[in-house]
């Protein structure tokens, strides 16, 4: 509304003792002129309207608060760790093998790290319980160390010789954080 092209005079038309006369005369001859039923339909239209808004209302002050207590609860949830296999460098696997040769415990068998975090062991089929406790004893080796048996053959399937293990050795890290810094167990 413009207040610069306000009319005073208009103003005055629709507040004056006439006008509210008029529209008194107007609502009581409302339900003959219209008839009962299309005041009933038009009265019933605007409840049902005003519950619908009340409805909405309510349910959005609802979905709101459940919103928020979403919002609280996961706040509340720990992080999970993540774990991460790195694998075990060549020289500390290196210096594990030449412990074993010095104390010459596997004899028999022929251990050797061809890269990071492998380990082959090779001998003929008779020897196959000194590769069983080779294993394990390669298993129980380091602190943190987390040992795969990556392949096994014995027999004529193996190349270069008719017993092979290749294991896998890696160590153990847990991540606490999302980004991916963590400690070493």
């Amino acid at each position: 509304m413009d207040l610069k092209n306000f009319d005073i005079n208009t103003l005055k038309k629709y507040t004056n003792a006439q006008s509210v006369k008029d529209l008194d005369k107007f609502l009581d001859a409302l339900p003959v002129t219209a008839g009962y039923n299309a005041l009933i339909a038009a009265g019933l239209t605007w409840v049902i309207a005003g519950l619908a808004i009340l409805f909405a209302t309510t349910e959005t002050a609802k979905v709101a608060e459940l919103r928020a207590q979403l919002l609280e609860v996961e706040n509340l949830k720990p992080p999970v760790p993540s774990i991460d296999y790195v694998p075990l460098n060549k020289t500390a696997i290196q210096t594990y093998l030449d412990k074993i040769d010095r104390i010459e415990l596997y004899p028999i068998l022929t251990l050797s790290s061809p890269s990071d975090g492998k380990l082959d062991i090779t001998g003929s089929d008779t020897e196959f319980t000194a590769m069983t406790y080779a294993i394990g004893h390669i298993q129980g080796g380091g602190r943190n160390w987390h040992v795969d048996l990556d392949s096994l053959c014995v027999g004529r399937e193996c190349q270069g010789g008719s017993l092979k293990a290749s294991l896998k050795i890696s160590t153990i890290r847990i991540n606490e954080d999302s980004q991916g810094a963590g400690d070493d167990i």
